[in-house]
């Protein structure tokens, strides 16, 4: 027969709690670090909406002046041209990649120089046939010398006019000072 008799059974449980402390520390460490991300996430997430907002303000300014630009381009060369203003956008269409340009660039170019050969006493006709063919020559003029687009096709129509050179400012002060 079992008796039943109460028996105890004592455990001495020795723990070294110094390991505790320093896992205390590191999650002390680890909360401040947190809180630290959190303060550092939130600048980024600012900074990184003003980026944003400067970059959409400019692409939109940037967007309108292009829509500018090309409107003034498309009615310059509807005053210029007149009727042969087709044409010339058609010209432009073909050839806007040949001169790394977009369309209504490649347009305003050729208005530019129709705009110098109308008073020149060229008719609007002759004026569409003539200013494609000068523009294409600054283009290549521009590929020749590696200069800009811009600054080989207004050589182009420069020399057109008789200029042979474009004044600088230092020539425009000196034979201003000789006077």
């Amino acid at each position: 027969m079992v008796t039943n008799r109460k028996r105890s059974i004592i455990i001495d449980l020795v723990v070294d709690d110094s390991e505790a402390e320093k896992l205390d520390r590191l999650g002390t460490n680890v909360e401040s670090s947190a809180k630290s991300l959190g303060t550092l996430a939130s600048s980024a997430k600012l900074a990184i909406g003003t980026v944003a907002r400067s970059a959409i303000t400019g692409f939109i300014t940037d967007t309108f002046e292009m829509a500018a630009a090309a409107e003034a381009n498309t009615r310059r060369a509807n005053v210029v041209f007149g009727n042969n203003a087709d044409e010339i956008e058609a010209w432009a269409e073909r050839n806007a990649s040949a001169f790394g340009k977009s369309v209504t660039d490649t347009i305003g170019f050729a208005s530019a120089i129709g705009d110098l050969l109308i008073p020149l006493g060229f008719t609007r006709e002759e004026a569409a046939l003539i200013a494609p063919a000068v523009a294409e020559a600054g283009n290549a003029f521009a590929e020749f010398t590696g200069r800009s687009t811009e600054d080989a096709v207004h050589a182009v129509a420069s020399a057109l006019l008789g200029r042979t050179r474009r004044p600088s400012r230092a020539s425009a002060w000196s034979s201003a000072k000789r006077i």
